[in-house]
Protein backbone atom coordinates (compact mmCIF):
# COMPACT_ATOMS: atom_id res chain seq x y z
CA UNK A 1 0.00 0.00 0.00
CA UNK A 2 3.06 2.29 1.00
CA UNK A 3 4.44 1.81 -2.63
CA UNK A 4 1.30 2.64 -4.42
CA UNK A 5 0.76 5.98 -2.01
CA UNK A 6 4.67 7.18 -2.68
CA UNK A 7 4.26 8.42 -6.41
CA UNK A 8 0.73 10.07 -5.41
CA UNK A 9 2.65 11.74 -2.78
CA UNK A 10 5.76 13.11 -5.71
CA UNK A 11 2.85 13.68 -7.83
CA UNK A 12 1.10 16.18 -5.34
CA UNK A 13 4.13 17.78 -4.42
CA UNK A 14 5.03 18.71 -7.98
CA UNK A 15 1.78 20.02 -7.87
CA UNK A 16 2.24 22.21 -4.76
CA UNK A 17 5.25 23.44 -6.68
CA UNK A 18 3.79 24.54 -9.33
CA UNK A 19 1.10 26.38 -7.59
CA UNK A 20 4.08 28.16 -5.79
CA UNK A 21 5.69 29.38 -8.29
CA UNK A 22 2.42 30.85 -9.99
CA UNK A 23 1.84 32.48 -7.35
CA UNK A 24 5.42 33.83 -6.88
CA UNK A 25 4.25 35.05 -10.67
CA UNK A 26 1.41 37.28 -9.05
CA UNK A 27 3.68 40.56 -9.44
CA UNK A 28 3.52 40.29 -13.38
CA UNK A 29 2.74 43.82 -14.52
CA UNK A 30 2.16 43.29 -18.14
CA UNK A 31 3.05 40.65 -20.85
CA UNK A 32 2.95 41.04 -24.26
CA UNK A 33 3.70 38.68 -27.29
CA UNK A 34 2.59 41.59 -29.39
CA UNK A 35 -0.29 39.34 -31.24
CA UNK A 36 -2.08 42.38 -33.21
CA UNK A 37 -2.78 40.47 -36.45
CA UNK A 38 -5.58 43.23 -37.47
CA UNK A 39 -2.52 46.02 -36.83
CA UNK A 40 0.30 44.30 -38.68
CA UNK A 41 1.73 47.04 -40.31
CA UNK A 42 0.96 49.81 -38.04
CA UNK A 43 1.98 51.26 -35.04
CA UNK A 44 1.99 49.85 -31.88
CA UNK A 45 -0.50 52.52 -30.98
CA UNK A 46 -2.51 52.15 -33.81
CA UNK A 47 -2.45 47.93 -33.05
CA UNK A 48 -3.70 48.03 -29.51
CA UNK A 49 -5.03 50.16 -27.21
CA UNK A 50 -2.41 48.88 -24.69
CA UNK A 51 0.08 51.28 -25.84
CA UNK A 52 0.37 55.10 -26.07
CA UNK A 53 1.76 56.75 -28.95
CA UNK A 54 4.20 59.99 -27.96
CA UNK A 55 6.92 62.05 -29.92
CA UNK A 56 8.11 61.39 -33.88
CA UNK A 57 5.54 59.53 -36.74
CA UNK A 58 7.06 56.34 -36.09
CA UNK A 59 6.46 53.66 -32.99
CA UNK A 60 7.67 49.61 -33.21
CA UNK A 61 4.39 48.20 -35.77
CA UNK A 62 3.69 44.58 -35.74
CA UNK A 63 4.58 42.36 -38.25
CA UNK A 64 4.08 38.79 -38.87
CA UNK A 65 7.66 37.27 -39.25
CA UNK A 66 7.50 34.28 -36.86
CA UNK A 67 7.70 34.44 -33.28
CA UNK A 68 10.97 34.66 -31.51
CA UNK A 69 11.72 31.81 -29.29
CA UNK A 70 14.74 30.81 -26.66
CA UNK A 71 15.43 27.82 -25.01
CA UNK A 72 13.57 26.54 -21.94
CA UNK A 73 11.57 30.08 -22.11
CA UNK A 74 7.54 29.71 -22.24
CA UNK A 75 6.28 31.68 -24.81
CA UNK A 76 3.07 32.14 -26.68
CA UNK A 77 3.92 30.80 -30.06
CA UNK A 78 2.18 33.37 -32.48
CA UNK A 79 3.62 34.63 -35.72
CA UNK A 80 3.81 38.28 -34.66
CA UNK A 81 6.97 40.31 -33.13
CA UNK A 82 7.23 43.95 -33.14
CA UNK A 83 9.43 45.52 -35.45
CA UNK A 84 11.46 48.41 -34.83
CA UNK A 85 12.39 50.39 -37.87
CA UNK A 86 15.63 52.57 -37.48
CA UNK A 87 15.07 54.07 -41.16
CA UNK A 88 12.53 56.02 -40.24
CA UNK A 89 12.22 58.70 -37.39
CA UNK A 90 11.78 58.27 -33.98
CA UNK A 91 8.36 57.49 -32.05
CA UNK A 92 7.14 56.27 -28.85
CA UNK A 93 5.11 53.27 -27.65
CA UNK A 94 4.35 53.51 -24.16
CA UNK A 95 2.12 51.08 -21.56
CA UNK A 96 1.14 52.00 -18.44
CA UNK A 97 2.47 49.70 -15.47
CA UNK A 98 1.36 51.98 -12.23
CA UNK A 99 -1.01 55.09 -12.17
CA UNK A 100 0.43 56.26 -8.83
CA UNK A 101 4.24 55.66 -9.64
CA UNK A 102 6.46 52.84 -7.83
CA UNK A 103 8.77 54.38 -5.76
CA UNK A 104 10.48 51.78 -3.82
CA UNK A 105 11.52 47.74 -4.61
CA UNK A 106 12.72 46.59 -7.72
CA UNK A 107 11.35 46.56 -11.51
CA UNK A 108 11.98 43.81 -14.21
CA UNK A 109 11.64 43.80 -18.05
CA UNK A 110 12.50 40.85 -20.15
CA UNK A 111 12.42 40.43 -23.76
CA UNK A 112 13.43 38.64 -26.73
CA UNK A 113 15.76 40.60 -29.45
CA UNK A 114 16.76 39.71 -32.77
CA UNK A 115 18.71 41.75 -35.34
CA UNK A 116 18.29 40.81 -38.75
CA UNK A 117 19.04 43.84 -40.72
CA UNK A 118 21.86 46.12 -39.89
CA UNK A 119 21.23 48.67 -42.71
CA UNK A 120 18.58 48.71 -45.63
CA UNK A 121 18.53 51.03 -48.71
CA UNK A 122 18.21 54.37 -47.76
CA UNK A 123 19.00 53.48 -43.70
CA UNK A 124 21.17 55.21 -41.34
CA UNK A 125 22.39 51.93 -39.32
CA UNK A 126 23.59 52.72 -36.10
CA UNK A 127 24.51 56.63 -37.06
CA UNK A 128 27.37 58.63 -37.11
CA UNK A 129 30.20 60.65 -34.89
CA UNK A 130 29.81 60.26 -31.01
CA UNK A 131 26.15 57.69 -32.05
CA UNK A 132 28.45 54.90 -32.96
CA UNK A 133 30.01 55.48 -29.17
CA UNK A 134 27.17 56.35 -27.01
CA UNK A 135 24.36 53.96 -29.04
CA UNK A 136 20.49 54.60 -28.33
CA UNK A 137 17.89 53.61 -26.05
CA UNK A 138 15.30 51.78 -27.03
CA UNK A 139 13.52 50.56 -24.01
CA UNK A 140 12.76 51.08 -20.70
CA UNK A 141 11.03 52.52 -17.78
CA UNK A 142 9.26 56.17 -17.02
CA UNK A 143 7.97 57.88 -14.38
CA UNK A 144 5.60 59.70 -16.82
CA UNK A 145 2.44 59.35 -18.04
CA UNK A 146 2.14 57.25 -21.47
CA UNK A 147 1.34 60.01 -24.02
CA UNK A 148 5.26 62.04 -23.30
CA UNK A 149 8.25 60.91 -24.55
CA UNK A 150 11.05 60.09 -22.83
CA UNK A 151 13.62 62.32 -21.12
CA UNK A 152 16.67 62.54 -19.72
CA UNK A 153 15.66 63.01 -15.83
CA UNK A 154 12.69 60.51 -15.77
CA UNK A 155 13.84 57.49 -17.46
CA UNK A 156 15.51 54.68 -15.95
CA UNK A 157 16.62 51.58 -16.35
CA UNK A 158 16.96 51.86 -20.17
CA UNK A 159 18.39 49.41 -22.48
CA UNK A 160 20.57 50.80 -24.96
CA UNK A 161 22.51 49.28 -28.42
CA UNK A 162 25.09 50.02 -30.11
CA UNK A 163 27.86 49.19 -32.98
CA UNK A 164 29.49 46.10 -31.95
CA UNK A 165 32.71 47.68 -33.77
CA UNK A 166 32.53 51.39 -33.61
CA UNK A 167 31.68 51.65 -37.23
CA UNK A 168 28.05 52.40 -38.95
CA UNK A 169 27.63 49.03 -40.64
CA UNK A 170 28.80 46.79 -38.35
CA UNK A 171 27.77 43.30 -38.43
CA UNK A 172 27.82 42.84 -34.90
CA UNK A 173 26.05 44.83 -31.34
CA UNK A 174 26.47 45.39 -28.64
CA UNK A 175 23.91 45.85 -25.00
CA UNK A 176 24.20 48.17 -22.62
CA UNK A 177 21.98 49.83 -19.56
CA UNK A 178 22.04 53.14 -18.15
CA UNK A 179 20.18 54.41 -14.67
CA UNK A 180 18.83 57.47 -16.79
CA UNK A 181 19.32 57.97 -20.32
CA UNK A 182 22.20 60.69 -19.22
CA UNK A 183 25.57 59.52 -21.65
CA UNK A 184 27.60 59.32 -18.53
CA UNK A 185 25.41 56.96 -16.94
CA UNK A 186 25.51 54.11 -20.24
CA UNK A 187 27.40 51.34 -19.01
CA UNK A 188 27.72 48.57 -21.97
CA UNK A 189 28.30 44.89 -22.27
CA UNK A 190 30.99 44.44 -24.38
CA UNK A 191 34.55 46.51 -25.50
CA UNK A 192 34.58 48.41 -29.39
CA UNK A 193 38.09 48.09 -28.91
CA UNK A 194 37.55 43.87 -29.23
CA UNK A 195 35.09 43.55 -31.54
CA UNK A 196 35.71 39.65 -31.90
CA UNK A 197 34.92 39.58 -28.01
CA UNK A 198 32.18 36.66 -27.03
CA UNK A 199 29.92 39.56 -25.71
CA UNK A 200 29.15 40.90 -29.09
CA UNK A 201 26.00 39.72 -30.61
CA UNK A 202 25.18 38.98 -33.99
CA UNK A 203 23.39 40.23 -36.94
CA UNK A 204 22.25 39.18 -40.99
CA UNK A 205 21.64 35.56 -41.26
CA UNK A 206 23.29 34.14 -38.54
CA UNK A 207 21.22 36.63 -36.32
CA UNK A 208 20.82 35.22 -32.93
CA UNK A 209 17.99 36.11 -30.13
CA UNK A 210 18.77 37.20 -27.14
CA UNK A 211 17.35 37.27 -23.72
CA UNK A 212 17.40 40.15 -22.10
CA UNK A 213 16.43 40.99 -18.63
CA UNK A 214 16.72 44.69 -17.44
CA UNK A 215 16.53 45.38 -13.30
CA UNK A 216 15.54 48.58 -11.96
CA UNK A 217 16.27 49.13 -7.85
CA UNK A 218 14.54 51.92 -6.11
CA UNK A 219 14.93 53.27 -2.97
CA UNK A 220 12.82 56.42 -2.33
CA UNK A 221 15.25 56.42 1.70
CA UNK A 222 18.46 56.27 0.27
CA UNK A 223 18.66 57.68 -3.17
CA UNK A 224 22.66 55.90 -3.68
CA UNK A 225 21.17 52.58 -3.14
CA UNK A 226 19.41 52.71 -6.85
CA UNK A 227 20.94 51.34 -9.41
CA UNK A 228 19.75 49.36 -13.37
CA UNK A 229 21.59 46.31 -14.03
CA UNK A 230 21.60 44.15 -17.46
CA UNK A 231 21.60 40.37 -17.61
CA UNK A 232 22.57 39.00 -21.31
CA UNK A 233 21.05 35.55 -21.66
CA UNK A 234 20.88 34.37 -18.74
CA UNK A 235 19.86 30.79 -18.13
CA UNK A 236 16.00 30.15 -17.82
CA UNK A 237 15.95 29.55 -13.92
CA UNK A 238 13.44 31.20 -11.06
CA UNK A 239 17.11 32.07 -8.96
CA UNK A 240 18.02 35.31 -10.28
CA UNK A 241 21.92 35.40 -10.84
CA UNK A 242 24.03 36.67 -8.05
CA UNK A 243 25.79 39.25 -10.09
CA UNK A 244 24.51 41.19 -13.29
CA UNK A 245 26.86 41.43 -16.56
CA UNK A 246 26.30 45.26 -16.24
CA UNK A 247 25.50 47.77 -13.29
CA UNK A 248 24.59 51.66 -13.60
CA UNK A 249 24.54 53.31 -10.64
CA UNK A 250 22.10 56.06 -9.53
CA UNK A 251 22.51 59.49 -11.29
CA UNK A 252 20.93 62.59 -9.01
CA UNK A 253 19.79 63.74 -12.40
CA UNK A 254 16.74 61.46 -11.62
CA UNK A 255 15.30 64.13 -9.71
CA UNK A 256 11.88 63.70 -11.08
CA UNK A 257 11.43 60.33 -9.43
CA UNK A 258 7.46 60.46 -8.53
CA UNK A 259 7.05 57.13 -9.38
CA UNK A 260 7.72 54.91 -12.31
CA UNK A 261 4.34 55.00 -13.85
CA UNK A 262 5.06 53.22 -17.13
CA UNK A 263 7.45 51.29 -19.65
CA UNK A 264 8.23 52.35 -23.35
CA UNK A 265 9.95 51.72 -26.51
CA UNK A 266 11.26 53.89 -28.18
CA UNK A 267 12.06 54.16 -32.59
CA UNK A 268 15.19 55.81 -33.76
CA UNK A 269 17.04 56.13 -36.26
CA UNK A 270 20.49 55.62 -34.60
CA UNK A 271 19.28 51.87 -34.03
CA UNK A 272 19.77 49.17 -36.34
CA UNK A 273 17.49 49.35 -39.13
CA UNK A 274 15.29 46.21 -38.30
CA UNK A 275 15.10 44.76 -34.79
CA UNK A 276 12.78 42.38 -33.60
CA UNK A 277 11.28 42.08 -30.24
CA UNK A 278 9.07 39.53 -28.87
CA UNK A 279 7.68 37.99 -25.43
CA UNK A 280 7.59 41.14 -23.47
CA UNK A 281 7.12 40.94 -19.61
CA UNK A 282 7.07 43.39 -16.83
CA UNK A 283 7.30 42.35 -13.31
CA UNK A 284 8.42 43.28 -9.54
CA UNK A 285 10.48 39.50 -9.35
CA UNK A 286 12.81 37.61 -11.45
CA UNK A 287 10.48 35.06 -11.51
CA UNK A 288 8.03 37.20 -13.08
CA UNK A 289 10.01 37.85 -15.99
CA UNK A 290 11.57 34.74 -16.43
CA UNK A 291 8.82 31.80 -17.04
CA UNK A 292 9.87 28.18 -17.83
CA UNK A 293 7.10 26.39 -19.88
CA UNK A 294 4.45 25.03 -17.70
CA UNK A 295 4.08 21.92 -19.37
CA UNK A 296 7.43 21.03 -18.19
CA UNK A 297 5.62 20.41 -14.79
CA UNK A 298 2.08 19.04 -15.69
CA UNK A 299 4.22 16.52 -17.76
CA UNK A 300 5.86 15.87 -14.73
CA UNK A 301 3.07 15.41 -12.81
CA UNK A 302 1.06 13.55 -15.46
CA UNK A 303 4.09 10.68 -15.40
CA UNK A 304 3.92 10.21 -11.89
CA UNK A 305 0.31 10.07 -11.67
CA UNK A 306 0.70 7.11 -15.07
CA UNK A 307 3.41 5.51 -12.90
CA UNK A 308 0.61 5.31 -9.72
CA UNK A 309 -1.78 3.87 -12.24
CA UNK A 310 0.42 1.12 -13.44
CA UNK A 311 1.99 0.25 -10.27
CA UNK A 312 -1.65 -0.13 -8.95
CA UNK A 313 -2.78 -2.65 -11.91
CA UNK A 314 0.51 -4.76 -11.08
CA UNK A 315 -0.53 -4.96 -8.08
Amino acid sequence: MQLHLRPLVAALAVLVAILVIQSARANLLYYDSFDYEAGVGTNLSSASSNWVHSGGATEPQPQSVGSLTYPGLGGSGDSIVAQYDGAFSSGNSSHEIDSTGITDGTLYFSLLLKVPTVQVSGGNAFGTGSNLINGSFMAGFDTVAPGTAPATNTTAAALLIRSGDGTQTADTYQLGTSFTTNTADRKWFGDQANPNSSTNLTTGASAQTVLVVVKLTLDSTTATNQMAQLFVNPTVSNTEPGSADVTSAFDALFSANTGVRSFFFRNNSVEPDVMYVDELRVGTTWVDVMPEPASIGFFALGGLTLCARRRRRAA
